[in-house]
Order: structure tokens, then C-alpha cells, then sequence
């Protein structure tokens, strides 16, 4: 990989990590809830805040929060998928 100061930096594989933005909706006051109890992804850290009776809400009908969903419901008791689109058949694959 080549820098624009002209130095290399030999690799094998590079991960570009840039971010994400994701389409929150807008809710009055959704920022003070990010990080406790609001959740942009749904990685062990968020299943292991997860009990056995505990209900989730997963916002959103693509592929990830169909992911997303599947992998919440080994822990939590029941999980909800709150689709913004008219179904599920128009933003998430088979």
C-alpha cells in the first residue's frame, strides 16, 4: 500500500474501516438511550446484555436485521422486527 508521502507499507490484506451511517429515526431524545438500551448493531457484547426473559426490537426489514434478529432470539425470549417498509419481501432477500 502505497501513502501519499510516497512511503509503502507491504500487506497482505488491507480492512478499510471507515464507519458506518446509519438511518436512525428520528425520535425525540433517541441519543440519550445509544449505548443503553439503543443499539446500532447486535454483536455478543449486546446478546450478552440479554436475558432470558427479555424482549428485543429490532428496527428494520434488510438482511441485517433479519441477522440480527435470528442471532437475538437464541437468548432473548422473544424478538420483535419493526419494518419500516411496506414488507419484508421488498428490502430483504430470501
Amino acid at each position: 500500500m502505497r501513502l501519499d508521502d510516497g512511503a509503502t507499507i507491504p500487506a497482505r490484506t488491507v480492512i478499510i474501516a471507515t464507519g458506518a451511517r446509519y438511518r436512525k429515526p428520528s425520535l425525540t431524545n433517541l441519543g440519550q438511550f445509544e449505548g443503553v438500551g439503543v443499539y446500532y448493531s447486535a454483536t455478543f457484547m449486546e446478546e450478552a446484555q440479554l436475558g432470558d426473559s427479555d424482549e428485543v426490537i429490532v428496527v428494520g426489514g434488510a438482511n441485517s436485521a433479519g441477522q440480527a434478529a435470528i442471532f437475538l432470539a437464541q437468548t432473548g425470549r422473544r424478538v420483535h422486527i419493526l419494518v419500516r417498509a411496506g414488507s419484508l419481501s421488498e428490502t430483504m432477500s430470501r
